[in-house]
C-alpha cells in the first residue's frame, strides 16, 4: 500500500527497528533527512513534490543509519530503565528488579542505579544478591567516590547485627578518606559511620583529619564548616574555641573565592545564624559589592542589622533596595512593616500608599492601609482621600463605606458623616445586618448630634438602647450603656430639655461606671441645673479628679458653680485655667466674657463688703 504526500524540500525516509526480548520490545523510531543537495533521490519528478510511505513493506536501513552496538546497548538499557519505573509505580517489585538487573547487565558503569536496585533487592528480601550487585558495581567502578560509599552505607545500615559487616563498612569508609583526601563527602560518611556506631571520639579524629587539609577550594571548606557545626551543634555557642575555629573555616572559604558572591553570601549566612551580626553584616556588604543590584544579599543585611538591633541602619538598607526596585509591593510592604515596628507610621503609608498604587489599587489594600491610618492617628484628611479614591473603584464595598463612617467625623465633616452612616446602613442591611449594632447607631447619633441635629440623634440614641437591651440583657457591657445613657442625658441638659429624664439617665450612667469623670460632670451639671449649686461643685470637683487631662468645659462648670455659690475668686481661677486651654477655641469668647462678669462681681462684692464694715473707734 502507498500513500502520495506533499512534503517540503526535504524526503523523508522513516525506519523501524523491531527488537525483542524477553517481556520487553524496544521501538527506537529514526528520522533521517536526505538533503537533495547531499544525496537527492533518483526520481523523474522533482524533490519535495512527493513523499513515499511504505507501510506493508520492510526496506532495509543504509550503514549510516543503524545504531552502533553502544548506542543500541543505551537504548535498550533506557527502555528497561523506564520499564522498572513503570512496574515499581505499579507495586510489582519483582519485575521492577529483574528490569533493573537487565540494565546493570547493559550499563554496568550506572553507580546511581546500582544503588536502587540493591534497595528494592534488600525490600525484597534478597539481601545477599544487592551486595553482590553493590560488590561488582564497586569492582567495574574503581574510581568512583560513590560506588565506594554506597557499599560501606550498605553494610553499615542494612547489616546492622553482622559484626564483620560493621568493620567492612568503617574500613571502607576509611579507604575513601585516604582515597579521596579533598572529598568532603568522604570525611562526612565516615563520622557517620561512627556516630552509628556511638564513637564519639572516633568522628572527631576523622573531623580533625578533614580540618587539617591543606584544601584551596572554597567548596571544600564551606562543606567542612556545614559538616563540622552539624558535629558540634550548640557546642559551637558556648565554646568560644570551637566557635573560632569554625570561624577560621568559613573565613578560608571567602579567603579562596573572594570574587564569588555565592560563597561570601554563604560566609554571611554562617555568621548570621551563629549571631555573630558583625561578621555577617561584613560578609553580606563585600558579596554586595560584587553584586550591587542583588535584593537578596540586601534584605539578607537588612535581616541582621535588624537582628543586630541597629534599626537605622535596617531601614538604610531598605530604603536602598526600594531605590533599586522601587515597583517591588512585597519589598514596600517589608519596608512599611518596619517602619510600622518603630512606630513611624507617616512612612509605613508612604510605602504602603506606593504598594497600593503598584497592584491598582485592590480592594483589600485600601481598607488595610485605611484601617492602619485611623488605628495610628495618622491625618484624618489623608485617610478620607483614601477612602473616597477607594470607593471610587469599589462603590459595592461595605468595608470602605464602614470605614468612612469613623474617617468623616474624625475630620469633624458632620453632613458628609451623616450620609456615610446612612449609605452604610442601607448596604449592612442587605449584606451584612449583624454590622448594625448598637456602637453603630451609637456612633450614628453622634455625628447627627455634633452636627446639631437632635432630634434625629434622640432617635437614633433611644435606638441604641433598644438594641442594647436586646444584645445585652444581662448588662455585662455597662461601661457602653453608661456612655450611651450619659451622651443622651447631657444632650438634653445643654438644650435645657428634659431635665429630669436627662438626670435619670445620668444617674443610671453613674451607677453603671462611678469612675467615669464625664459620667460625674454630667451628673454634677445637672444638679447645677437643677439649682443643687453645693452637690453640684462636689461632683464637679470629683470629676476633675477622675479626667487625667485638662479639660476646659468641666474647668467653666466649676467656675459656674463657684460663682453661684458667691465664691467668686474661685470662679476667676477656673475660668482663667478654662481660657488658657480654650484660648483659640469656639468658646474662647464666652470663657473671656464671664471672667469679665466674675471680676466685676468680685469688685461689687469688695466695695459692698468696704461699705458695711463698721467704722474705727477713732473715726
Amino acid at each position: 500500500m502507498k500513500t502520495m504526500q506533499r512534503s517540503g524540500t526535504c524526503l523523508w525516509n522513516l525506519r523501524c527497528i523491531v527488537v525483542f526480548r524477553r517481556f520487553f520490545v524496544a521501538i527506537a523510531a529514526i528520522s533521517v533527512a536526505d538533503v537533495a543537495a547531499k544525496d537527492p533521490p533518483k526520481s523523474t519528478k522533482p524533490v519535495g513534490e512527493w513523499a513515499e510511505i511504505n507501510v506493508d513493506e520492510y526496506v532495509p536501513p543504509r550503514s549510516e543509519q543503524l545504531l552502533q552496538p553502544e548506542g543500541l546497548e543505551k537504548a535498550e538499557a533506557l527502555a528497561y530503565y523506564h520499564l522498572a519505573l513503570r512496574h515499581e509505580s505499579d507495586g510489582k517489585i519483582i519485575a521492577a528488579i529483574e528490569s533493573l538487573e537487565r540494565v546493570m547487565e547493559l550499563s554496568p558503569k550506572q553507580v546511581p542505579l546500582a544503588d536502587k536496585t540493591a534497595e528494592l533487592l534488600h525490600r525484597s528480601g534478597r539481601t545477599k544478591k544487592a551486595l553482590e550487585l553493590l560488590r561488582s558495581t564497586q569492582k567495574a567502578n574503581p574510581n568512583s567516590l560513590q560506588a565506594l560509599l554506597q557499599l560501606s552505607r550498605f553494610l553499615a545500615t542494612r547489616q546492622r547485627s553482622n559484626a564483620a559487616a560493621q568493620a567492612e563498612a568503617i574500613f571502607l569508609g576509611e579507604r575513601a578518606v585516604k582515597t579521596y583526601p579533598l572529598e568532603p563527602e568522604a570525611y562526612e560518611h565516615l563520622i557517620s559511620l561512627h556516630a552509628l556506631a556511638k564513637d564519639r571520639a572516633a568522628a572527631a579524629r576523622v573531623l580533625e583529619t578533614a580540618l587539617e587539609q591543606e584544601s584551596r577550594s572554597s567548596e571544600y571548606w564551606l562543606a567542612i564548616g556545614q559538616m563540622t557545626a552539624r558535629f558540634w551543634g550548640n557546642e559551637i555557642h558556648s565554646d568560644r574555641g570551637k566557635r573560632a575555629l569554625l570561624n577560621e573555616v568559613h573565613d578560608r572559604a571567602r579567603f579562596f573565592d573572594q570574587k564569588n558572591p555565592r560563597v561570601i553570601e554563604q560566609v554571611g549566612d554562617y555568621y548570621h545564624a551563629t549571631k555573630q551580626y558583625s561578621q555577617a553584616a561584613q560578609a553580606f556588604r563585600q558579596a554586595i559589592g560584587i553584586e550591587p543590584d542583588n535584593l537578596s544579599l540586601r534584605r539578607k543585611l537588612a535581616s541582621v542589622y535588624e537582628m543586630a538591633g541597629d534599626k537605622e541602619k535596617q531601614i538604610e538598607t531598605l530604603e536602598e533596595m526600594i531605590t533599586i526596585s522601587p515597583r517591588d509591593v512585597s519589598l514596600r510592604r517589608l519596608v512599611a512593616e518596619v517602619y510600622l515596628k518603630d512606630e513611624r507610621f507617616d512612612y509605613a503609608v508612604r510605602h504602603m500608599r506606593a504598594a497600593l498604587s503598584l497592584e491598582k489599587g485592590q480592594e483589600k489594600a485600601y481598607i488595610n492601609l485605611a484601617q492602619l491610618m485611623l488605628q495610628k492617628g495618622l491625618p484624618v484628611k489623608d485617610a478620607v482621600e483614601l477612602l473616597e479614591d477607594g470607593i471610587f473603584h469599589y462603590p459595592d464595598s461595605l468595608q470602605l463605606q464602614m470605614l468612612l463612617t469613623f474617617a468623616y467625623p474624625g475630620a469633624q465633616r458632620w453632613d458628609d458623616a451623616i450620609m456615610a452612616f446612612k449609605i452604610t446602613e442601607k448596604m449592612a442591611m442587605n449584606e451584612q445586618p449583624e454590622a448594625l449594632d448598637q456602637e453603630f447607631y451609637f456612633r450614628f447619633a453622634a455625628a447627627y448630634e455634633r452636627g446639631r441635629k437632635f432630634d434625629e440623634a434622640e432617635k437614633l440614641f433611644r435606638k441604641t438602647i433598644e438594641i442594647l437591651g436586646e444584645n445585652d440583657p444581662q448588662g455585662e457591657d455597662a461601661k457602653f450603656a453608661a456612655r450611651t445613657y450619659n451622651y443622651l442625658g447631657y444632650m438634653w441638659l445643654e438644650q435645657g430639655k428634659n431635665i429630669d429624664e436627662a438626670g435619670e439617665l445620668i444617674k443610671l450612667a453613674a451607677d453603671f461606671d462611678p469612675e467615669n469623670g464625664a459620667i460625674i460632670d454630667s451628673l454634677g451639671w445637672f444638679h447645677f441645673l437643677k439649682g443643687n449649686y453645693n452637690l453640684a461643685l462636689e461632683n464637679l470637683l470629683k470629676a476633675e479628679k477622675l479626667i487625667q487631662q485638662v479639660d476646659p468645659v468641666i474647668f467653666d462648670h466649676i467656675a459656674q458653680a463657684h460663682a453661684a455659690l458667691g465664691n467668686h475668686k474661685e470662679a476667676i481661677s477656673y475660668i482663667r485655667k478654662a481660657l488658657e486651654v480654650e484660648a483659640d477655641g469656639e468658646n474662647a469668647e464666652t470663657y473671656a466674657a464671664r471672667l469679665e462678669d466674675y471680676e466685676a462681681a468680685l469688685g461689687k462684692k469688695a466695695q459692698k463688703e468696704e461699705a458695711e464694715e463698721p467704722a474705727s473707734p477713732s473715726e
